[in-house]
């Protein structure tokens, strides 16, 4: 963890005149991620996804959609872990499939996730009905 504030600290300095910097944010995105920081690394995600190319893209939406599971949002995992896949369609053809492999990997624990809160929430809903009965 000590590493990774070390990073920040000299990401936070680099920002201050790099701050349109597509390599910086995506590793400032990784790093507040890698810290538990899932909101910092949503908003500076959310800076690539709005400012840069597909190359960048990709990435950011991974990490964005990693940070979405940790704050336990599958739903909103989803959408980002298929920003991922739909943004590394520009790679030759085996690259590709190795990014959509980890990628579709993602999406699919946050799929299982979510249709697990759903179980859960539809099971509560029965034990209430069943003892207001």
């Amino acid at each position: 963890a000590k590493s990774y504030n070390e990073a920040m600290n000299i990401f936070t300095r680099l920002e201050k005149t790099s701050s349109t910097n597509a390599v910086l944010l995506e590793q400032m995105t990784k790093c507040y991620y890698e810290m538990g920081q899932y909101d910092n690394a949503i908003k500076y995600g959310q800076k690539i996804l709005n400012s840069f190319n597909k190359t960048e893209r990709a990435e950011a939406a991974y990490y964005v959609g990693k940070s979405y599971m940790g704050k336990n949002q599958p739903d909103q995992a989803t959408i980002f872990f298929k920003k991922a896949i739909d943004a590394v369609d520009y790679l030759p053809p085996k690259t590709r499939k190795l990014y959509v492999i980890v990628y579709r990997g993602a999406l699919d624990d946050a799929i299982q996730a979510q249709n697990e809160i759903l179980q859960q929430q539809k099971e509560s809903r029965q034990q209430i009905r069943e003892k207001v009965s």
